[in-house]
């Protein structure tokens, strides 16, 4: 573990702050190009990624401080504390496309920007959870394995990184599947299901509090990623119907 980046004494830079932010920056970048590249508003894009960014940030930190609450109620200023990590994605998720719905202000649109940015966000997440490997949260159950790492007391299934590939591996198939959509917003659904199966299989080697197992004998995150799948592959066959019957290409929206 190696929370701490740089320490001058006088100035402190937390590994996962610095992994967060050069992931937003480098999804920020490859998703304006993508905007620009398909002929839609690179500016919009950028004032997208700012709100939605903003957005996801409050939401992510909002809803781990709640699942955690225990640990901030002694001292709630710990919550204000982003860089030193505590962030859930399905936080982000739940207040980033609302923020993302208000500014767009047109359904489609946000369709098709939202399909823009599902391989941003994958790369981003995979660079931000080397930032949680880094500073030692979202870690792993013990095991005796050769690629285990000594964290925490133990070795440990090096979970953070198991996240950062599969969310790696999972850029080529979002950008398969938006060469070949059918519909706007059928990459970002894909997104959805690819993100929520990664996350179920991760959620088998956490450790800590954010892999609580419930009494159905599943942790909170992997329930919510059976729940977001099934929408999620309802919205596909639904969009999927209307899109045969309607003969409408994809990307035929107005921006």
């Amino acid at each position: 573990m190696r929370p701490v980046l740089v320490d001058f004494g006088f100035f402190v830079l937390p590994s996962y702050g610095v992994m967060l932010a050069l992931g937003v920056i480098l999804a920020s970048i490859w998703c304006i190009r993508r905007a620009a590249a398909a002929g839609l508003s690179a500016e919009r894009m950028v004032d997208l990624i700012s709100i939605v960014m903003i957005a996801a940030l409050a939401g992510a930190r909002l809803c781990y401080v709640l699942l955690n609450w225990g640990y901030y109620a002694s001292d709630p200023w710990e919550a204000l504390k982003v860089w030193e990590g505590g962030l859930s994605f399905h936080g982000g998720l739940a207040a980033g496309i609302p923020a993302a719905l208000l500014y767009l202000r047109n359904r489609m649109n946000f369709l098709r920007y939202s399909d823009l940015l599902a391989p941003g966000v994958a790369l981003g997440y995979a660079v931000t959870r080397i930032g949680c490997f880094l500073n030692g949260c979202c870690y792993g159950k013990s095991a005796d394995l050769p690629w285990c790492v000594h964290m925490h007391g133990a070795d440990r299934h090096p979970t953070q990184i198991y996240s950062s590939l599969l969310s790696l591996a999972l850029i080529p198939l979002l950008l398969l599947i938006d060469r070949r959509k059918r519909y706007d917003g059928q990459v970002i659904l894909y997104y959805v299901v690819l993100y929520s199966l990664e996350r179920f299989l991760v959620e088998i080697y956490r450790a800590g509090e954010s892999a609580v197992v419930l009494p159905s004998g599943l942790t909170q995150a992997q329930l919510l990623s059976l729940g977001l799948i099934a929408v999620a592959l309802a919205a596909d066959c639904v969009w999927r119907h209307r899109a045969v019957a309607a003969g409408n290409p994809a990307g035929a929206a107005k921006v």
